[in-house]
């Protein structure tokens, strides 16, 4: 059996081998895929407690395995994606898949690569919980920047990006599921063609079905003017979530409407592109933290999401900051190292699976 007949029978079938549990009405099966503003540069630190928590109507997969939410120092758009959409469908169970890889170029997710056969195996070992058949119902994808670095990538992602969306949702046995595709905003100029990327983007929505683009203007970003912080992920989350239920929320005619969760605070205004150094994916992911301070870290407010504090700190408290921030910083790359030493390690051990059910297969018995 292929990988893509088996992926779909999994998800087809994951009813008959789910755990037992009742009182969700539907479950749904989220995929987030692409590259370093998927898997997140924002703080799980400045996150209000009540987002930490995982919802009880919300299963979360990373890496291969379940997850609370926020278990790493850091999160990408799922953590307010996940919130809105337990709040918005309460009834519902909500699955949601997430596999990233940090400098990813898209033809190293097209069929065939070891990106897609990980992400299609992470799909059909997801167990469900309601004994119902779950199906794909949308697909997130923030991917793009890697290949706004180069002409020939740029002039063949449009045509790639299709392929891949359509050979998703056959490959799982999702038509209808729906794709989500965050507009990349690079703000170096390192990123020489990303107006082509972002133009095939659009182009992409126009030519599939069911497929829709979600701004990200305006997102906070760090200092390299690439990744999104703090801010720029929950807003992130907030968009992807809205424009989901705007587009493919289920008629529900005899629920009320679900209790809103409190809108982040106002974003600060973002960096200058003149002070933003250009970060090369392709060799060592960059990430420079905000503030630690007590007088000026960014922390969570009762009435919003995240908040910050305008206290102008001392000279020892400046060297202070600096200190934090330089063991932050390393303390952040060699987490990431580790995210992705797990990732190529987990990505082997898929490839020596299909290669022994190749074996097999070839092998009488």
């Amino acid at each position: 059996m292929s990988v893509r007949q088996w992926t779909r029978c999994s998800l087809l079938l994951l009813g008959t081998v789910g755990w037992s549990h009742t009182g969700f009405a539907t479950e749904y099966v989220y995929l987030l895929a692409g590259q370093s503003n998927m898997m997140g540069r924002g703080k799980v630190s400045e996150l209000a407690p009540g987002l930490r928590q995982t919802p009880a109507n919300v299963s979360f997969y990373y890496q291969g395995r379940q997850q609370p939410l926020a278990r790493f120092s850091h999160f990408g758009p799922e953590v307010l994606l996940a919130h809105r959409l337990a709040q918005a469908l309460p009834d519902d169970h909500h699955i949601l898949v997430k596999f990233a890889a940090s400098g990813s170029y898209l033809r190293q997710w097209l069929p065939g690569s070891p990106l897609y056969k990980g992400l299609l195996r992470q799909l059909s070992y997801i167990p469900t919980w309601s004994g119902k058949p779950a199906s794909l119902s949308a697909i997130f994808w923030m991917q793009g920047e890697s290949d706004a670095r180069s002409a020939k990538s740029a002039q063949a992602y449009g045509s790639r990006l299709q392929y891949l969306i359509r050979r998703l949702r056959t490959d799982t046995g999702s038509p209808g599921a729906a794709a989500f595709i965050g507009k990349i905003n690079p703000g170096s100029d390192a990123f020489h063609w990303r107006t082509q990327i972002q133009d095939q983007q659009q182009q992409a929505t126009q030519t599939l079905p069911m497929t829709y683009l979600v701004d990200t203007g305006g997102l906070g970003k760090l200092w390299d003017q690439l990744h999104y912080d703090a801010r720029g992920q929950i807003g992130l989350g907030e968009r992807f979530a809205s424009r989901f239920l705007q587009q493919h929320r289920p008629a529900r005619t005899d629920r009320p409407p679900a209790a809103a969760i409190p809108a982040a605070a106002p974003m600060p205004p973002s960096p200058t592109t003149a002070t933003a150094r250009p970060d090369n994916e392709n060799t060592r992911p960059i990430s420079r933290l905000v503030s630690t301070s007590p007088e000026t870290t960014v922390h969570a407010a009762s009435s919003g999401t995240i908040a910050s504090s305008n206290t102008v700190p001392s000279s020892k408290q400046q060297t202070l900051r600096q200190q934090a921030e330089r063991q932050a910083e390393r303390r952040a790359a060699w987490q990431q190292r580790r995210q992705q030493q797990r990732q190529r390690q987990y990505l082997r051990l898929l490839e020596y699976q299909q290669r022994q059910q190749q074996y097999r297969q070839r092998t009488p018995e």
